[in-house]
């Protein structure tokens, strides 16, 4: 929504929510599901546990991106459209 009515730079401030969730916690997020439902293996998680460790590398790589933007506008919504992922991320692991 916001990438469309506010500022198309608002994607990559959900990217940038979604890449540190998954680099940060992907790993403990993945271990807590394998041991709560008895999970043998990788079975159930392997997305989520690739991405834990993928996901670093992508941070690096969006950290060049962000650090190329100069326009006030753009930083302004990737840094609301983070926080407002942030905020409903925290809501949805909440839940679990």
């Amino acid at each position: 929504w916001s990438a469309e009515h506010r500022h198309p730079c608002s994607a990559l401030g959900m990217i940038y929510a979604l890449e540190v969730i998954s680099s940060v916690y992907g790993g403990p997020f993945t271990t807590a599901i394998k041991e709560s439902l008895l999970l043998q293996d990788d079975r159930g998680t392997s997305f989520i546990g690739s991405h834990a460790s993928i996901d670093t590398e992508h941070m690096a790589e969006l950290r060049v991106v962000l650090d190329t933007l100069r326009d006030d506008a753009a930083r302004d919504a990737i840094v609301e459209s983070s926080i407002v992922n942030f905020h409903h991320f925290t809501r949805i692991f909440e839940s679990v």
